[in-house]
Formats: structure tokens, C-alpha cells, sequence
């Protein structure tokens, strides 16, 4: 007997599903709620920042400590998420980029 995907999927995937599944139960109790979530996908590693969203080579990013309402990430890409899958295909970009890009894996 097979586990089926959504079982044998991991803690984040699980998380976007459970995420989007709730704004839509939410929203169907009450159509004037409406949610605007946007994702990203940074990469921390030896105290340096990096932006797995960018197409290219990710690049380094500074974290700004005074920004209103708290640390923030200076020139993050943070795409608008409409629905589960466009989320779950950022989070696959990001894993992509993260093991693409990893220093390990280059030499």
C-alpha cells in the first residue's frame, strides 16, 4: 500500500496547503474577508543572505534591523501568492535554487 502524495510530502508543503485550505474555508463563511499573502525563499549560510527566487546567480541581501514593524530583508523578491499551486511552485523554484546554487554541489 502506497502513502499517498500529500502524506509523503514535507513539513512546508504541508503548511501551503493547510494555509491556503484555511482561507478558503474562511473566506467561504464570509466573502467580504479577503486575504493577500506573498512568499519568498531566502537562503542563510555562513552569515550571508541570499535570494533563491532570483532567476539567476541569487544574490546577497542585507537585512535592514530599523525597518516599521521590524527586521526586514532589503531587496527581497516577495511575489503576490493567489492560490496553493503558485505557492508550491515558488517553494519548488527555491528548493531548485538552493540545491542548484550550492557551493557544495559546484566543485
Amino acid at each position: 500500500m502506497y502513502a499517498s502524495e500529500k502524506e509523503q510530502s514535507g513539513l512546508a508543503p504541508k503548511i501551503i496547503s493547510y494555509l491556503f485550505d484555511q482561507m478558503e474555508e474562511e473566506h467561504q463563511k464570509n466573502e467580504e474577508l479577503v486575504y493577500t499573502v506573498h512568499g519568498s525563499y531566502i537562503e542563510i549560510y555562513n552569515e550571508e543572505l541570499k535570494d533563491l527566487l532570483v532567476k539567476q546567480n541569487p544574490r546577497k541581501l542585507k537585512l535592514w534591523d530599523n525597518a516599521p514593524g521590524g527586521p526586514d530583508v532589503l531587496d527581497l523578491l516577495k511575489p503576490q501568492l493567489k492560490n496553493k499551486q503558485e505557492a508550491m511552485k515558488i517553494y519548488r523554484q527555491g528548493t531548485f535554487a538552493s540545491w542548484f546554487f550550492n557551493p557544495v554541489f559546484r566543485d
